[in-house]
């Protein structure tokens, strides 16, 4: 979590912020994963379909459209032409923002 932080990704709530009754507020479920491979590299693991009262972050949000193709058609071009790029989107997902007012 202290990387988080030091990236800007989340923050320490003021008091006030702590002390706040919004319907607004959600306070994300997180624990850490090892891997056995690697047990001294800890996976920091969101729950955003954690419900409280409820409802669950994802409940809340407005679902877009499904952009993900299926698997085996990768796959398949993996196979057909002779090179393939891919890429690391490690740091994608803490760097996605919710509007306030959202």
């Amino acid at each position: 979590m202290e990387e988080f932080i030091a990236k800007n990704y989340a923050r320490q709530l003021t008091v006030q912020e702590l002390s706040s009754h919004s319907t607004k507020l959600w306070y994300l479920p997180h624990f850490s994963v090892t891997n056995p491979n690697k047990p001294i590299k800890m996976r920091l693991v969101f729950d955003a379909a954690a419900k409280s009262g409820g409802i669950s972050l994802n409940d809340a949000l407005m679902c877009g459209p499904d952009f993900l193709t299926p698997l085996p058609g990768h796959l398949f071009n993996f196979r057909h032409y002779p090179v393939a790029v891919t890429g690391d989107i490690r740091e994608m997902f803490p760097q996605i923002k919710i509007r306030e007012e959202d």
